[in-house]
Parts: C-alpha cells; structure tokens; sequence
C-alpha cells in the first residue's frame, strides 16, 4: 500500500458504490446483519453477487438484529391447533366417563354373586371410585398417623351410610351430594395444604357417609342382596389402601404436583357432574 503524506500509513480507500456490484446502504442489513459483531465471515474479493436474504420480509426493509445468547424467538410455543386438539379429547373423555355413571346405576351380574358385583360396582360407578381415589390421596398429603385414620374411616363410614340406605330405601340426601363431594376434595388435592387430624378424618367420614348411602338406597329399590354393599366397601378399602400406602412414600416434588393436578382434574369433573345433575340430566 503507498504511504501519502507525513503522518499517514494507509491511503484513504474510496467507499464502495453500487457501480462497483456492491450493496445499496439499504440493501447492507438484511446481507450482513451480525457482521458487526463479529459473527460472520467477510465476503471474499470481488464476490459481492449474493442473492436476497430469503428470511427478508419485504423488498428493502432491514432484518433486525437479534441479541447475543437469545433465539429471538417467541416465549411460548404457538401450538394453538395441538392445544386445542388436545383439550378436545380431554373434553371428550370427561364426558364419555359422566355418562358412563348413569349406564352403571344398576348392580352388574358377574355370576360370581352378590360380593362380586358389589365389588366391580365401585368401578363401574365413576363418581364413588373418584371419591374413593380423592379421599386416599388427600389423606397420604398428610402424615402417617392421619392417613391410616382416614383411610379406616372412609369403608367405616361407607358400610354405615350403606346400611342405613338400605334399611330405609332412599338416601335423604340432594342428588347434588356425591358432586360437590368430588369438588369440596379435588379442590383440597390440588391446593396441597397440611390439614387438622380432625378434618381430614371428618372429610373421609362425610365422603364415606355420602355414597353409602346412595349405594344403600340403590340397593333396596333395586331389591339386590345387601352383601353387594359389603363387596363395595371392600373394593373401597382395598383401593384406599393401595394409594395411601405408596403415597405416604412419594416425597419428590414432581409426585406432589402430579397429586395436585389430579385432584384439579377431579375438580373439575365434578364441576361437569353437578351441572349435569342440576339439569337434570342424570
């Protein structure tokens, strides 16, 4: 390079025009954008030809610059159609499960006798068996000593309404009850909090009390054995049992939120029971 005049090193280039090949100030940002910070190669000699930017949005208009150490993407992921898609088989599921309680009021014959259908009766009536699964883990939140008086309180509770039902054929109680039970519990699920003793043994009382009677009522104007209502409370035992005793074990944060969610999920399906008892469809 030739020296000019004292003091100078370089000669002064002449700045690169359009005449040239070169790029059109307007044109420089959307070819070039992250050059400036030293992210991206140079163009060779003489190899100024590049096709438009294919991410431009526009004939002129500049790419913007995006951040060191961001994607400069969105937040959230727009997955509008997968969420919806999504919440419409949950919808689809939670319904399918409601109506699968009025086709399961009546005892089904097993063949195996009356014990046998009362037990694959708790199954098949979705709002006692999510009674029974809220009841259990609302009771292992809690410590040792008071999951194991809620879960013998709950079938204790569950055989007296039952019998009481029984001997007088109708429950004495709204069509409404066995709803706002699952939602008085999922909400308690969900909201993960520490409860008295006391309460909770009273929640697994009141809930027990609830659906034996129903069961009872049930039973008399259906003229079944009453040894079906002995085979629902030993299902329910069983299945209390099964959840309390896993459960007072699972510590890790992520078992505690997956509890929380399930009993927002039983919230809300009794949510849909009750305004599908209210309007009389069930």
């Amino acid at each position: 390079m030739a020296r000019g005049r004292a003091g100078r090193v370089l000669r002064r280039l002449p700045r690169p025009r359009a005449r040239h090949r070169a790029a059109r100030r307007r044109e420089r940002a959307p070819l070039q954008h992250r050059l400036r910070d030293r992210d991206g190669a140079p163009a060779r000699d003489r190899d100024r030809d590049r096709p438009r930017a294919p991410l431009a949005e526009g004939a002129d208009r500049p790419s913007r610059s995006r951040c060191r150490g961001r994607s400069g993407g969105s937040l959230l992921p727009l997955a509008g159609a997968g969420l919806r898609r999504r919440a419409r088989a949950a919808s689809a599921c939670a319904w399918l499960l409601l109506a699968s309680t009025g086709a399961s009021a009546h005892l089904p014959d097993t063949g195996l006798g009356p014990l046998a259908d009362g037990a694959l009766h708790l199954f098949l009536s979705f709002d006692d068996l999510l009674a029974v699964v809220a009841m259990a883990v609302l009771a292992s939140q809690h410590d040792e000593a008071t999951a194991q008086r809620a879960a013998g309180a709950l079938p204790a509770a569950w055989l007296a309404g039952g019998l009481a039902g029984f001997a007088a054929g109708k429950a004495y109680l709204p069509a409404s009850a066995t709803s706002l039970s699952l939602i008085a519990l999922g909400v308690l699920v969900a909201a993960g909090r520490r409860l008295p003793r006391a309460l909770v043994t009273a929640l697994a009382v009141a809930a027990g009390l609830a659906h034996g009677l129903f069961n009872g009522a049930a039973l008399a104007t259906a003229r079944h054995d009453g040894m079906a209502l002995a085979g629902i409370v030993g299902a329910a035992l069983v299945v209390t049992t099964l959840i309390v005793a896993p459960g007072l074990r699972l510590q890790a944060t992520g078992a505690r939120i997956a509890m929380r969610v399930a009993g927002s999920w039983i919230a809300a399906i009794g949510l849909l029971s009750l305004g599908w008892t209210l309007s009389g469809r069930l």
